[in-house]
């Protein structure tokens, strides 16, 4: 009996916040993400643009929005040290993925 092979896309992965604990936590993924063959880069946003280099270093691609993130992306990481920012970010991404047709399945997680 054969066993039919499977090839699943990769998760396309995204972050929106880039403080003192998000910084080092998309670091980490995009480093696990450039040792993994097809694996697309991880996708970052901050207020202050330049938190992203420390991610686009590694291969990572910095957005210009939190839309930019969203669109492409199956899951969606947010750390935020604010209530006023996690929830005008939540906002943005709640509604970039219902305006999303190929995003209907997209996923937020928030670390707090």
């Amino acid at each position: 009996m054969s066993v039919p092979s499977s090839q699943a896309s990769p998760v396309r992965l995204g972050w929106i916040g880039l403080g003192s604990m998000g910084i080092e936590m998309a670091r980490n993924i995009q480093k696990h993400i450039a040792n993994s063959a097809g694996s697309p880069p991880l996708k970052v946003y901050n207020r202050t643009a330049s938190r992203c280099d420390g991610v686009v270093e590694l291969g990572g691609v910095a957005c210009q929005s939190v839309a930019q993130v969203v669109e492409g992306c199956d899951v969606v990481f947010l750390s935020v040290s604010y209530h006023s920012s996690f929830r005008c970010s939540y906002a943005i991404v709640a509604a970039e993925k219902a305006s999303l047709k190929s995003s209907s399945s997209l996923t937020i997680h928030t670390a707090q």
